[in-house]
């Protein structure tokens, strides 16, 4: 494995723009952004301001519609592996849905015997 030099930024968004859809508006435009390999970086705002829209796009839920993601100075794409290809917001796969609760996966309290004195 090849060693990366410490002053190259651990992740970088360049020009990069999105949207959840091919017909949608987009949620980020024109997004710059180094975050550095060494201390803390903040992702604040205000609601609607494209805080989930950054982190989809990280996490490569989400594919740039322009620009370009760099992960060790190299392009996202290099790094990924066609099992892990993301959803583009052009694809017409939909996210798989959410099993039927059942007993075992019910999220309901156990009653508790009430107490006694």
């Amino acid at each position: 494995m090849t060693k990366v030099p410490d002053e190259l930024p651990a992740l970088r968004l360049k020009n990069v723009s999105a949207s959840y859809g091919p017909d949608q508006k987009a949620a980020v435009q024109g997004i710059h952004l180094t975050i550095p390999r060494h201390g803390h970086t903040a992702i604040v705002g205000p609601s609607g301001a494209g805080k989930t829209a950054l982190f989809s796009l990280i996490l490569r839920f989400l594919e740039p519609t322009r620009g370009e993601l760099l992960l060790d100075g190299r392009p996202y794409r290099a790094h990924t592996t066609p099992t892990s290809a993301p959803v583009s917001p052009t694809s017409n796969r939909t996210p798989p849905s959410s099993p039927t609760p059942s007993a075992e996966t019910s999220c309901s309290p156990t009653p508790r015997p009430p107490r006694t004195s």
